[in-house]
């Protein structure tokens, strides 16, 4: 049995695997593919990661493709993207008059970066307002005016 390579194609993160005995990847998908039993990775933060950390833990010898490598640094790089608040800091002009506060601004860039995201925040500390935020900055980037 070898160790099978991490590749991106198409929209997707995924490996081959001949390995005879089954394993468990939450999250991960399998489907028969290039004729072999292909293992398709979860496309949204943060499961993304916590499968790619399963991968690793049972194939520490696997390799991957150049296209992998790039998308799984992409993956890797979200927190600190979250913490150094990419997104608010390039889109600071959409909040005009009120300037968000600190708590804020790591949850309007959260849900930027989240597939799903629960604001749990008491009454009055601007769910609403957070919401817009990230709606407004994922309508910008969407419309094409944001360097990636």
């Amino acid at each position: 049995m070898s160790d099978p390579v991490l590749r991106y194609d198409e929209g997707n993160l995924y490996f081959l695997s001949d390995s005879p005995k089954g394993f468990q990847i939450p999250g991960v998908v399998r489907k028969k593919k290039e004729g072999a039993s292909g293992y398709i990775i979860p496309d949204d933060y943060p499961r993304t990661a916590e499968a790619l950390k399963k991968f690793k833990y049972l194939f520490p010898k696997a390799k991957a493709t150049p296209e992998a490598k790039e998308y799984v640094n992409q993956i890797k790089s979200i927190p600190d993207r979250i913490s150094n608040l990419e997104y608010v800091n390039y889109y600071s002009e959409i909040f005009k008059n009120r300037s968000p506060f600190p708590f804020q601004m790591e949850d309007i860039e959260a849900m930027i970066h989240f597939d799903r995201m629960a604001l749990l925040l008491e009454q009055g500390l601007g769910k609403t307002y957070i919401s817009l935020m990230a709606m407004e900055i994922m309508k910008q980037v969407l419309e094409g005016n944001f360097r990636v």
